[in-house]
């Protein structure tokens, strides 16, 4: 079941706007240092919940259409992308609901490549409420998995479902959150925001690893700096823990910090 589209569109968006960051955050260490560029995880991700909880009353309406639009995220994709909702209905049509597994995928992917299509145009209010909501679910999957923190960011599949942390109101917000984001882009879009500065991009960098438990600073550096995967259970964690420090970063800047994080790659 889907039951949460934060996860699967924003995901992509917060992945993205660390790996622009960092880049141009170390770009002095790796030129004193003669590295290569880091490598590091790109995604903002909508949508853990998009059929969730509402899924069981929803098979009991008449219609297919009446069923997903009972999931208030699905609806808003309905009045305001009315070209992406159809072609998502006659996706799952053909799928057919005896296989949920691939109709969640449709929902997710459908879902994603429409808030990554708008992030830039996100407001200051929906910025810094997407990244809230990130942060909030990436320490879930952190706790139980750090693996799945970093795919989280990645937007590749997760180690443990999500769904299975969530609570229901978390299950709530987030896609109460999507379906506000997705009115917005619509209705009133923002214009695009101007990307963080060098220097600003430096500070993020350096303020969110300082953040980091001395352990965590130097499990981390290879990973910034050299561009190493983290393979280690402590690398993984620390990498988790940097990219949410990261995030905390953006929503206590000045604003619209958050818009110009979201939208760095």
């Amino acid at each position: 079941m889907i039951n949460s589209m934060l996860v699967g569109a924003v995901g992509g968006a917060v992945g993205a706007a660390i790996g622009g960051l960092v880049a141009a955050g170390w770009r002095k260490v790796r030129k004193e240092e003669g590295r290569g560029s880091a490598s590091v995880a790109t995604a903002v991700a909508f949508g853990c919940g998009l059929i969730g909880a509402n899924f069981a009353t929803a098979l009991t309406k008449p219609t297919l259409e009446e069923r997903f639009d009972a999931n208030p995220a699905i609806a808003a994709l309905h009045q305001h992308f009315p070209a992406e909702y159809e072609k998502l209905m006659a996706d799952i049509k053909a799928i057919g609901l005896s296989d949920p597994a691939a109709v969640e995928v449709k929902v997710m992917s459908t879902v994603t490549d429409v808030t990554s299509t708008h992030v830039g145009r996100l407001d200051d209010a929906r910025a810094r409420d997407t990244i809230l909501l990130a942060i909030e679910e990436a320490k879930l999957l952190r706790d139980h998995d750090p693996a799945s923190c970093l795919a989280f960011f990645d937007g590749k599949p997760l180690g443990v479902p999500l769904s299975s942390l969530m609570s229901d109101d978390l299950r709530r917000r987030d896609l109460a959150h999507t379906a506000a984001v997705l009115t917005q882009v619509a209705t009133r879009p923002a214009e695009p925001p101007s990307p963080l500065p060098q220097d600003q991009a430096e500070q993020f960098v350096f303020a969110a690893a300082k953040k980091l438990s001395p352990e965590e600073q130097t499990a981390i550096r290879p990973v910034l700096i050299e561009g190493k995967q983290p393979a280690t259970a402590a690398e993984l964690r620390a990498q988790c823990n940097f990219t949410i420090s990261m995030m905390v970063e953006a929503v206590n800047g000045p604003p619209g910090t958050a818009r110009s994080f979201l939208a760095q790659s």
